[in-house]
C-alpha cells in the first residue's frame, strides 16, 4: 500500500518515514511539506492513501483535500492533525476525507486507520467521534428521517456508516456486489454527494441513521 504524507513539520515527516517504512504492508513513497506541493505529488505518485494535515502552508489541508477528491472522487485522503474541534472535523469530511486521525493516535491505530480508509472504511480518532455527535445533535433535520429514504436505502446507508466494503454489504443484504455498487451510485444522486464518507454524513445528519451506537462505540468496535 502506497503511502504519500504531507506535513509541514520536519519531525513528523522524518517520524511517518521511519514508521511506514518498518511497518508490514506499506511503502512510503512521498512526502510534502504544504498543500500545494502536497497536490502535486498526488498527482504525480498515485499514492493509495494521503495523510494530509491540515494546518499546513500555501495551501491548507481542507483545500487539498477537496482539490484531490474534485479531481477524483476516489482518492483516499484522511485527514491527520492535531485538531479534533467541530469547525476542522466538518470542514475535512466536508471537502471529500475518507476519515480523520489524531497525532496523539498509538501507531497501531493510525497503521489501522490507513487501512481502513484503504478498504474504504472510515477511521475516525474517538474523540472526533464525540466531535461528530456533538454537531449531528445539534444540526435537527428539516424533514421526518424515514420520509428521506425507504427501508432498503436506510438499509445500506446505514452499512457505508458501519464503514462496510461492498461485498460486506452484498452478505449483509443478500445482494449481488453490482447491486450494491448500482444502489450506492443512486445514493450519492439522491443526496448529491461524491464519496462514500459524505454520505455516510448525510445519514447522520438528516437523522436516517441514528447516532448511537456507531459513533460512541464499544472499545469492541473493531467487530462492527
Amino acid at each position: 500500500m502506497k503511502v504519500l504524507v504531507v506535513d509541514d513539520e520536519s519531525e513528523v515527516r522524518e517520524t511517518y518515514e521511519s514508521f511506514f517504512s518498518q511497518e508490514s504492508g506499506f511503502e512510503y513513497v512521498g512526502v510534502a511539506e504544504n498543500g500545494r506541493r502536497g497536490v502535486s505529488l498526488w498527482r504525480d505518485l498515485h499514492p493509495d492513501v494521503t495523510l494530509m494535515d491540515l494546518n499546513i502552508p500555501l495551501m491548507s489541508g481542507v483545500e487539498a483535500i477537496r482539490t484531490i477528491c474534485a479531481e477524483d472522487s476516489t482518492a483516499c485522503v484522511v485527514a491527520m492533525t492535531v485538531c479534533d474541534d467541530g469547525a476542522h472535523v466538518s470542514a475535512a469530511l466536508t471537502a471529500g476525507a475518507s476519515g480523520y486521525l489524531l497525532k496523539s493516535c498509538a501507531p497501531e491505530e493510525i497503521s489501522q486507520g490507513v487501512r481502513d480508509a484503504f478498504n474504504q472504511q472510515m477511521p475516525l480518532a474517538a474523540s472526533v467521534r464525540c466531535t461528530m455527535v456533538k454537531l449531528f445533535q445539534d444540526s435537527a433535520p428539516s424533514s421526518e428521517p424515514l420520509s428521506l429514504a425507504t427501508q432498503r436505502e436506510a438499509e445500506l446507508l446505514r452499512a457505508v456508516v458501519d464503514g462496510l466494503t461492498n461485498d460486506k454489504i452484498a452478505a449483509q443484504t443478500h445482494m449481488s456486489t453490482g447491486s450494491v455498487k448500482v444502489a450506492l451510485s443512486r445514493l450519492f444522486e439522491k443526496f448529491t454527494v461524491t464519496s462514500r464518507t459524505d454520505l455516510a454524513v448525510e445519514a447522520l445528519r438528516l437523522g436516517i441513521v441514528p447516532l448511537h451506537p456507531v459513533w460512541v462505540p464499544s472499545e469492541d468496535q473493531s467487530g462492527s
